[in-house]
């Protein structure tokens, strides 16, 4: 095998792996949040911040959604990428929160029967 024959196998290789993951944090682990807790209008004066990192279970979403804060609720957003793949945003009841750990800056919380890790601001606590 030619070193670029290899090139493009392991290239093309790595390119469909981050494809699949890609896909599913979008579909399997987004979709399904936006089913539980279908995307709100973002109430006024609601604090956003763009390409923050959030963890969901296992499938970490690096500087990928917007995440915005306002009386009601905690909205998530996708980023372009997210979106291409089928990733929905979501609107989680600030009342369905439950903060399990602060560790300085991030946190963790459940709510709809997931995990989610990141930023303390984020869950208003």
């Amino acid at each position: 095998m030619e070193a670029w024959q290899f090139f493009l196998l392991v290239f093309g290789f790595a390119f469909v792996m981050i494809t699949v993951v890609t896909a599913y944090l979008a579909r399997g682990v987004l979709g399904g949040l936006a089913k539980q807790f279908p995307a709100q209008a973002w109430g006024a004066g609601a604090e956003v911040r763009e390409r923050q990192s959030l963890s969901v279970g296992p499938a970490n979403m690096s500087r990928g959604v917007t995440v915005a804060l306002d009386a009601k609720y905690v909205h998530v957003a996708p980023g372009r990428v997210l979106k291409v793949f089928g990733g929905a945003p979501f609107s989680v009841p600030r009342a369905e929160i439950e903060v399990v750990k602060v560790s300085g800056k991030w946190a963790t919380v459940r709510t709809g029967g997931k995990t989610i890790f990141g930023p303390t601001w984020c869950w208003g606590k």
